[in-house]
């Protein structure tokens, strides 16, 4: 037990010293680990096969006018990305694929040599696997001027890191911009995250 709460205080200081930590926002939560389900982004072993089976699950791709594609963790995790990458702004984080995120996602695309279309599918969950970076026990996804989005997969204890994706928030060279709350699995087809500002 001892050994468990010194590997919690000690994730605790590592999220305060990578500013993940703001006031009134707790870190995620350790019942991450272990955790997999179809009903929520979850990882194991290497990050590039984390999100390839994100259609498979939803039953179709994200995109304007589909179904799954209204007020989801899984859009908002998206949409994270195109922040990160500089394509939307903070305010298009909503959780919602609209026509703003579907031309955003064109963008995306065109940068990572995919088919233009504006759907996130098996291609483009795929690429954006290939992009994901271990740092100091979190996964990042680095974008462009200085922007990254940080996840959580699972707990880092003793070395094992594996289970549900944490959404924590959008770094901007090592400070605070935005970030994310109320919820510690990222859902493929509820919303459960706020954003803060």
């Amino acid at each position: 037990m001892r050994t468990w709460r010194r590997a919690q205080l000690a994730a605790a200081a590592a999220l305060v010293g990578l500013g993940v930590v703001s006031s009134g926002v707790a870190y995620a939560d350790s019942g991450n680990v272990g955790k997999y389900s179809t009903a929520y982004v979850d990882g194991s072993g290497y990050l590039d096969d984390d999100f390839g089976d994100h259609r498979g699950e939803l039953g179709s791709d994200l995109c304007y006018g589909c179904s799954n594609s209204s007020n989801t963790d899984a859009v908002l995790l998206w949409q994270s990305f195109l922040v990160a990458e500089g394509f939307i702004g903070y305010s298009g984080l909503d959780g919602n694929f609209g026509p703003a995120t579907r031309d955003a996602t064109k963008k995306w695309q065109s940068r990572y040599g995919l088919t233009a279309d504006g759907r996130v599918g098996n291609a483009t969950w795929g690429r954006a696997d290939n992009i994901l970076r271990w740092d100091d026990g979190f996964v990042r996804y680095p974008g462009r001027d200085g922007k990254s989005v940080v996840l959580e997969r699972g707990w880092n204890y003793q070395g094992q890191t594996y289970g549900a994706y944490d959404l924590l928030g959008i770094d901007v060279s090592g400070s605070r911009r935005v970030s994310f709350t109320n919820s510690a699995h990222i859902w493929l087809k509820a919303r459960t995250y706020d954003v803060l500002s």
